[in-house]
C-alpha cells in the first residue's frame, strides 16, 4: 500500500482552521466538526489514493466547503479550492462529505462549514 498523508488542517495541526459561520451553536462548533471529519480520515485518504492513482506525485490542497443542517445532514458541498494536480480527487471528495451526518443542532439555521485539506503522498500516514 502507498504511504500517504493527508493532514487534515484542522484536525491536526491547528485548532481553528474549520471556520463555521451562520448560527453559532455550541452542539456543532470546531471540536465537533473536526471530530467528525477525523472519524472519516480513512475514506478521505481512499479518495486521495485514488488521485494518485490517475495522477502519480498529486498533492496539495482542497478546500471543501458544505452546510450542516440542524438535523445533522450535509448539503450543499463545494470544492471551492483544487491544487489542479489534485482534480481527480473532487468526485469521491464531494461524495464523501455528503455523506457525514454531523449531530443534530439547536440552530434554526444551517451551519455552513470552509474545511481545508492538505494532501502530501510524501509524508507517512498517521
Amino acid at each position: 500500500m502507498k504511504s500517504l498523508f493527508v493532514v487534515l488542517t484542522a484536525v491536526f495541526l491547528a485548532s481553528g482552521c474549520a471556520s463555521t459561520t451562520s448560527v453559532y451553536d455550541p452542539e456543532l462548533g470546531r471540536d465537533t466538526i473536526r471530530a467528525v471529519v477525523h472519524s472519516h480520515f480513512k475514506k478521505v485518504s481512499l479518495c486521495y489514493e485514488s488521485a494518485i492513482d490517475a495522477r502519480p506525485g498529486a498533492m496539495g490542497k482542497v478546500v471543501a466547503e458544505w452546510d450542516i443542517t440542524p438535523e445533522g445532514r450535509v448539503q450543499n458541498v463545494a470544492l471551492t479550492e483544487v491544487d489542479p494536480s489534485l482534480e481527480a480527487i473532487k468526485p469521491c471528495l464531494a461524495q464523501e462529505i455528503a455523506s457525514w451526518t454531523f449531530p443534530t443542532s439547536t440552530a434554526k439555521d444551517v451551519t455552513a462549514v470552509k474545511y481545508p485539506f492538505f494532501f502530501d503522498e510524501r509524508v507517512p500516514l498517521k
